[in-house]
């Protein structure tokens, strides 16, 4: 599980994960010692990535999510009947349809009206869910932590595409399998793991 802070982040693993490519470790002993540590972080932005270990990450996961009010979010990784990936262009950078839960809507849900509204498709199919994505950021001064879960979707054919232009999308768009790799360099440090995954 990686926590993104703009571009930087913070991986939690468990004892045996390989932390090369980690400058900076730190070990999970209680959620005490864990909120001093990611209160450093965001204080100081030269603390480089980090990756936390635990025996029990599940616990260590528990923890970290309780520092921060949690704001629930789903989108989709749509492709068409040409295998090519639906990409959005938002505020500079390449997104994929996602945004917050409303109230009463499970994940699926959020993720179907999301992509609906974002993107003009209709006839979405779900085919499974994929993981989450956690990125912080300030909403009324405090900092709150946004979990993204994503699913996998399909459409058939090639459907027109309209972007929601009160949301700053500028355009929609169908990407090849392969080129969701040269994506992954224009969009936000917490998608492109998801990017470069779709074009593998």
């Amino acid at each position: 599980m990686k926590i993104f802070f703009n571009d930087r982040h913070i991986k939690l693993d468990a004892m045996s994960f390989a932390t090369v490519g980690y400058q900076s470790v730190e070990f999970f002993t209680d959620v005490d010692q864990l909120k001093l540590f990611v209160d450093r972080f965001v204080a100081d932005e030269n603390v480089p990535d980090t990756c936390i270990l635990a025996d029990n990450v599940s616990e260590l996961k528990k923890a970290f999510l309780s520092l921060f009010p949690l704001i629930h979010a789903a989108g989709g990784v749509i492709h068409d009947g040409d295998d090519e990936y639906l990409v959005i262009d938002r505020k500079g950078y390449a997104d994929l349809p996602k945004g917050k839960a409303e109230a009463g809507e499970g994940p699926v849900e959020t993720a179907m009206r999301e992509v609906m509204e974002e993107t003009g498709l209709k006839g979405v199919n779900v085919i499974d869910r994929i993981g989450e994505t956690y990125h912080t950021y300030l909403l009324d001064g405090k900092i709150v932590l946004k979990e993204t879960v994503w699913f996998s979707m399909s459409v058939p054919g090639r459907p027109k595409l309209t972007p929601e232009t009160a949301e700053g999308i500028t355009n929609a768009r169908w990407v090849g399998r392969k080129l969701m790799g040269d994506e992954a360099k224009k969009t936000y440090k917490s998608l492109r793991d998801l990017f470069i995954s779709v074009s593998l």
